[in-house]
């Protein structure tokens, strides 16, 4: 049976291999770019009706002074605005704007829904303390895309970090004379190994590399297989710098012990 080393990577060398995936790169570009442009966007958030969700409500008669129409070019839609002026038991007339799609009009008496402790959030009761606008939509849907590439990136190097944490290393030998194929106009090796696990048992593998020149220089090679699923298996030269560099370093040990 060939040589089985088993490695245990370090916590950084971890971090270094989640920072790595592509994916997971682009995620985080696209929510930085995304978290800066729409920094201008974030006073559309609507603070003031999440305070009065979780804040004890007081109500007061009001009246509609004004009433305009907003366009949503993105929903094609319109939603109104609705200025309006209410009356408060200590601090007299106040004036505020709530947003919804209603039938209300300029000069109807209404219902204004006010947070005791803080007086001066209040809403028309029923409607919104502000809106979202077609840019925030936008921004919103760009922080959302980099939120899915970041999810797949770290989905994707969790299972390979599974398989490096339950990796051991051992030498494939080349049964096979290398071949050629073309997909869609792109060249690729066709090249078939075995190895042999640490159970004893021989697992044969193919793998198709567009890129296969250093593995063309010996007929071993050297890999990285997961103990509990040996299909999931890599070739030590085509991963990661470091965690290669780790890897051979670990082999270098294993064989200055073994003399």
């Amino acid at each position: 049976m060939s040589s089985q080393i088993r490695i245990k990577p370090p916590y950084k060398l971890k971090s270094y291999i989640f920072l790595k995936d592509y994916m997971t790169i682009f995620g985080l570009v696209i929510l930085l770019f995304g978290q800066i442009f729409s920094l201008s966007e974030y006073s559309h958030i609507d603070i003031a009706s999440i305070t009065m969700s979780l804040s004890k409500i007081e109500k007061s008669e009001g009246k509609i002074v004004d009433v305009y129409p907003i366009y949503y070019a993105f929903f094609d839609k319109y939603i109104n605005a609705y200025d309006y002026e209410m009356y408060h038991p200590d601090l007299g007339i106040s004036y505020g704007t709530s947003f919804a799609k209603s039938t209300l009009k300029k000069g109807d008496n209404i219902i204004v829904e006010y947070v005791k402790d803080h007086p001066t959030i209040h809403r028309i009761k029923g409607m919104s303390n502000s809106f979202i606008n077609d840019t925030t939509c936008m921004y919103m849907i760009i922080l959302m895309v980099g939120f899915y590439f970041i999810i797949v990136g770290a989905k994707r190097t969790r299972a390979f970090l599974r398989d490096v944490k339950n990796g051991y290393i051992t030498k494939a030998k080349l049964y096979e004379k290398p071949t050629t194929m073309v997909i869609d106009e792109t060249r690729y090796i066709v090249m078939k190994f075995l190895f042999i696990t640490k159970g004893g048992d021989t697992i044969k593998i193919k793998k198709e590399l567009s890129n296969a020149t250093d593995l063309l220089d010996d007929e071993e090679e050297w890999i990285l297989y997961n103990e509990n699923n040996t299909s999931n298996n890599y070739f030590v030269d085509k991963l990661p710098k470091k965690l290669k560099d780790y890897i051979y370093s670990e082999i270098n040990n294993a064989s200055i012990r073994i003399k």
